[in-house]
């Protein structure tokens, strides 16, 4: 009787830890609650090697702005080779967000992936379609890529383009869904920078007002 108590006790066990290692199938949804608990929002930043460090300050500094939370930068990590798409030489950005996913953190609320690489998605027919960002919604992870965001530009205008962006995917993080107004930071680029120069670094006021009641939860 006893061994078979302590065999159940060891079942329940793994089962636990199963559970706890398993996560949802469904891209764009992770859960956004597996931090630590304390008043102090945590986010994450992790470059990839080859990420230009200026970028990952300029992260921070928005982040940090626009957000009212704590952002700290990581040390450069590679790309994982299980995201690579050697056929286009792009890396899958779902692929990255799952892989920042599992390696963030318990300290940090979610992780933002940074790298100059080419990413992409599979998107209705097109099998590998080039995206700026990625983020879960809500979750933990996102990732954004300066590559299709430095074509012809100024330094400033790359600067200007890159922190829309990562606000944009930050925003999905915490269960912001793109938004119809023209001219809020959480609009649809569908993958199209001309979009992003569209629109302004401020959320409308309905997405204003998501996003209060999302962080006062």
């Amino acid at each position: 009787m006893k061994r078979e108590y302590y065999f159940v006790i060891l079942l329940f066990m793994l089962l636990a830890c199963q559970s706890a290692t398993e996560h949802s199938d469904h891209i764009g949804n992770r859960d956004s609650t597996q931090t630590e608990s304390n008043d102090t929002v945590f986010i994450a930043i992790q470059p990839f090697t080859g990420m230009d460090t200026a970028f990952c300050t300029l992260a921070k500094r928005e982040i940090e702005a626009f957000y009212t939370v704590t952002a700290e930068v990581l040390k450069p990590i590679d790309l994982p080779a299980i995201a690579h798409y050697k056929p286009r030489n792009r890396y899958r950005a779902d692929t990255l967000i799952d892989f920042l996913y599992v390696i963030k953190p318990k300290k940090y609320l979610s992780v933002i992936g940074l790298t100059h690489r080419d990413i992409s998605v599979t998107k209705g027919e097109y099998p590998d379609w080039g995206v700026l960002g990625l983020g879960f919604m809500p979750g933990n992870a996102c990732i954004v890529s300066t590559f299709r965001l430095k074509r012809n530009v100024s330094v400033e205008k790359l600067r200007e383009r890159f922190a829309k962006v990562i606000l944009h995917e930050l925003g999905h993080n915490f269960g912001l869904d793109h938004c119809t107004s023209p001219k809020c930071l959480m609009r649809d680029a569908e993958g199209t920078v001309k979009s992003v120069d569209e629109e302004e670094k401020s959320l409308c006021p309905e997405c204003k007002m998501k996003l209060s009641n999302i962080l006062k939860r």
